[in-house]
Protein backbone atom coordinates (compact mmCIF):
# COMPACT_ATOMS: atom_id res chain seq x y z
CA UNK A 1 0.00 0.00 0.00
CA UNK A 2 1.77 3.55 -1.08
CA UNK A 3 2.34 5.97 1.27
CA UNK A 4 1.69 9.86 1.31
CA UNK A 5 4.87 11.61 2.94
CA UNK A 6 3.16 14.66 4.37
CA UNK A 7 5.49 17.53 5.82
CA UNK A 8 4.99 20.65 7.67
CA UNK A 9 4.49 23.76 5.48
CA UNK A 10 6.62 26.72 6.49
CA UNK A 11 4.92 29.90 8.03
CA UNK A 12 5.39 31.56 4.55
CA UNK A 13 3.95 28.61 3.10
CA UNK A 14 0.95 27.86 5.44
CA UNK A 15 0.95 31.79 4.89
CA UNK A 16 0.13 31.56 1.17
CA UNK A 17 -1.98 28.64 1.51
CA UNK A 18 -4.04 30.82 3.53
CA UNK A 19 -3.51 33.77 1.72
CA UNK A 20 -5.29 32.08 -1.17
CA UNK A 21 -7.08 30.10 0.55
CA UNK A 22 -9.31 32.26 2.52
CA UNK A 23 -12.82 31.51 1.79
CA UNK A 24 -14.70 28.62 2.96
CA UNK A 25 -16.97 26.91 5.24
CA UNK A 26 -19.23 29.40 7.24
CA UNK A 27 -22.69 29.84 6.22
CA UNK A 28 -24.89 32.48 7.68
CA UNK A 29 -28.02 31.39 9.88
CA UNK A 30 -30.85 33.70 7.95
CA UNK A 31 -33.27 30.77 9.23
CA UNK A 32 -37.20 31.68 8.45
CA UNK A 33 -40.11 31.83 10.89
CA UNK A 34 -43.21 30.21 9.98
CA UNK A 35 -45.33 31.96 13.02
CA UNK A 36 -47.09 35.23 11.74
CA UNK A 37 -45.16 38.46 11.94
CA UNK A 38 -45.58 40.42 15.05
CA UNK A 39 -45.54 43.43 15.64
CA UNK A 40 -42.30 46.09 14.42
CA UNK A 41 -39.27 45.43 16.94
CA UNK A 42 -38.70 48.13 19.34
CA UNK A 43 -35.98 50.99 18.46
CA UNK A 44 -33.47 49.78 20.59
CA UNK A 45 -33.76 45.90 18.70
CA UNK A 46 -33.63 47.87 15.28
CA UNK A 47 -30.66 49.22 16.10
CA UNK A 48 -28.92 46.01 17.43
CA UNK A 49 -30.25 44.75 14.55
CA UNK A 50 -28.32 46.93 12.13
CA UNK A 51 -25.04 46.08 13.51
CA UNK A 52 -25.62 42.44 13.49
CA UNK A 53 -26.22 43.12 10.25
CA UNK A 54 -23.24 44.89 9.12
CA UNK A 55 -21.31 42.24 11.06
CA UNK A 56 -23.66 39.16 9.05
CA UNK A 57 -22.58 40.98 5.64
CA UNK A 58 -18.57 41.28 6.23
CA UNK A 59 -18.58 37.36 7.79
CA UNK A 60 -20.84 36.27 4.57
CA UNK A 61 -18.51 38.27 2.40
CA UNK A 62 -15.42 36.62 3.85
CA UNK A 63 -17.41 33.26 3.97
CA UNK A 64 -18.03 34.01 -0.12
CA UNK A 65 -14.27 34.45 -0.46
CA UNK A 66 -12.97 31.61 1.38
CA UNK A 67 -15.64 28.91 -0.88
CA UNK A 68 -14.08 30.87 -4.09
CA UNK A 69 -10.23 30.51 -2.97
CA UNK A 70 -11.02 26.87 -1.96
CA UNK A 71 -12.71 25.77 -5.70
CA UNK A 72 -10.27 27.94 -7.69
CA UNK A 73 -7.34 26.14 -5.65
CA UNK A 74 -8.83 22.83 -6.63
CA UNK A 75 -9.12 23.82 -10.16
CA UNK A 76 -6.68 26.86 -10.85
CA UNK A 77 -8.52 29.49 -13.03
CA UNK A 78 -6.74 32.91 -12.60
CA UNK A 79 -9.25 34.78 -14.96
CA UNK A 80 -12.38 33.67 -12.76
CA UNK A 81 -14.46 36.77 -12.74
CA UNK A 82 -15.54 35.86 -8.81
CA UNK A 83 -12.07 36.86 -7.95
CA UNK A 84 -12.83 40.57 -8.61
CA UNK A 85 -15.82 40.50 -6.69
CA UNK A 86 -14.16 38.88 -3.51
CA UNK A 87 -11.03 40.74 -3.45
CA UNK A 88 -9.38 43.61 -4.01
CA UNK A 89 -5.76 45.18 -4.33
CA UNK A 90 -2.93 43.31 -3.56
CA UNK A 91 -5.00 40.06 -2.22
CA UNK A 92 -6.73 40.37 -5.90
CA UNK A 93 -3.53 40.30 -7.64
CA UNK A 94 -1.54 37.93 -5.83
CA UNK A 95 -4.57 35.45 -5.47
CA UNK A 96 -4.44 35.81 -9.31
CA UNK A 97 -0.62 35.08 -9.64
CA UNK A 98 -0.58 32.47 -7.07
CA UNK A 99 -3.56 30.58 -9.35
CA UNK A 100 -1.20 31.31 -12.52
CA UNK A 101 1.34 29.45 -10.92
CA UNK A 102 -0.08 26.98 -10.19
CA UNK A 103 -2.43 26.45 -13.30
CA UNK A 104 1.07 27.01 -15.60
CA UNK A 105 2.65 24.15 -13.56
CA UNK A 106 0.08 21.68 -13.83
CA UNK A 107 -0.67 21.66 -9.65
CA UNK A 108 -4.05 22.19 -7.83
CA UNK A 109 -4.45 21.75 -4.20
CA UNK A 110 -6.39 18.62 -2.08
CA UNK A 111 -7.41 19.33 0.59
CA UNK A 112 -8.53 16.78 3.58
CA UNK A 113 -10.78 16.01 5.88
CA UNK A 114 -9.51 18.52 8.54
CA UNK A 115 -9.40 21.47 6.29
CA UNK A 116 -11.66 23.83 8.12
CA UNK A 117 -11.64 27.33 9.46
CA UNK A 118 -14.07 29.24 12.15
CA UNK A 119 -14.65 32.72 12.85
CA UNK A 120 -13.75 33.75 16.31
CA UNK A 121 -14.70 37.38 15.85
CA UNK A 122 -15.62 40.67 13.69
CA UNK A 123 -15.17 43.54 14.29
CA UNK A 124 -16.48 46.79 11.66
CA UNK A 125 -15.00 50.03 11.95
CA UNK A 126 -16.01 53.39 10.78
CA UNK A 127 -15.14 54.67 7.08
CA UNK A 128 -16.17 50.85 5.67
CA UNK A 129 -13.38 48.79 7.18
CA UNK A 130 -13.86 46.00 8.61
CA UNK A 131 -11.40 42.46 10.04
CA UNK A 132 -13.02 39.08 10.52
CA UNK A 133 -10.68 36.76 12.77
CA UNK A 134 -10.55 33.08 11.77
CA UNK A 135 -9.21 29.82 13.05
CA UNK A 136 -7.69 27.96 10.61
CA UNK A 137 -6.84 24.44 9.74
CA UNK A 138 -4.91 23.32 6.84
CA UNK A 139 -4.45 20.03 5.56
CA UNK A 140 -4.10 20.80 1.94
CA UNK A 141 -1.59 19.20 -0.46
CA UNK A 142 -0.17 20.34 -3.50
CA UNK A 143 -0.37 17.37 -6.04
CA UNK A 144 0.26 17.38 -9.67
CA UNK A 145 -3.24 16.97 -11.84
CA UNK A 146 -1.93 14.79 -14.47
CA UNK A 147 -1.00 12.02 -12.23
CA UNK A 148 -2.44 12.63 -8.92
CA UNK A 149 1.12 12.63 -7.23
CA UNK A 150 1.20 14.85 -3.93
CA UNK A 151 4.01 17.11 -4.28
CA UNK A 152 3.52 18.62 -0.72
CA UNK A 153 1.54 18.79 2.13
CA UNK A 154 1.05 18.73 6.04
CA UNK A 155 -1.38 20.03 8.50
CA UNK A 156 -1.38 23.43 10.34
CA UNK A 157 -3.50 25.05 12.70
CA UNK A 158 -3.43 29.15 12.58
CA UNK A 159 -5.14 31.95 13.28
CA UNK A 160 -4.89 35.43 10.74
CA UNK A 161 -7.25 38.22 10.75
CA UNK A 162 -8.34 39.67 7.28
CA UNK A 163 -9.00 42.90 6.47
CA UNK A 164 -11.93 43.55 4.40
CA UNK A 165 -13.37 46.93 2.85
CA UNK A 166 -16.48 48.34 1.54
CA UNK A 167 -16.13 48.73 -1.99
CA UNK A 168 -19.21 50.15 -4.28
CA UNK A 169 -21.71 48.85 -1.62
CA UNK A 170 -19.90 45.24 -1.25
CA UNK A 171 -17.57 44.16 1.21
CA UNK A 172 -14.19 42.70 -0.01
CA UNK A 173 -11.05 40.99 1.45
CA UNK A 174 -8.02 43.07 1.08
CA UNK A 175 -5.60 42.07 3.59
CA UNK A 176 -4.72 38.52 4.19
CA UNK A 177 -1.22 38.84 6.69
CA UNK A 178 0.84 35.86 7.58
CA UNK A 179 -1.09 34.35 10.80
CA UNK A 180 -0.67 35.50 14.17
CA UNK A 181 -0.36 31.45 15.52
CA UNK A 182 0.72 28.34 14.08
CA UNK A 183 0.72 24.99 15.82
CA UNK A 184 1.91 21.75 14.22
CA UNK A 185 -1.26 19.36 12.87
CA UNK A 186 -4.87 19.84 14.14
CA UNK A 187 -4.96 22.06 17.45
CA UNK A 188 -7.62 24.71 19.18
CA UNK A 189 -7.02 28.33 18.66
CA UNK A 190 -8.86 28.58 21.98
Amino acid sequence: MPTTRRTVPTVGALAALVAIALVITLTLSCGGDDAPPDDPPPTTAAVTTTTTSVESEVEAAYTAYREMVTRLLQNPDPDDPEISQRATGGVRDQLRSSLRSLRDQGRAIRFGEYYSYDVLGVTVRDGGAATVKACLVDDGETIDVASGDVISGGTATGIITVSLELVDGSWLVSLTPEPEFIDEGVASCE
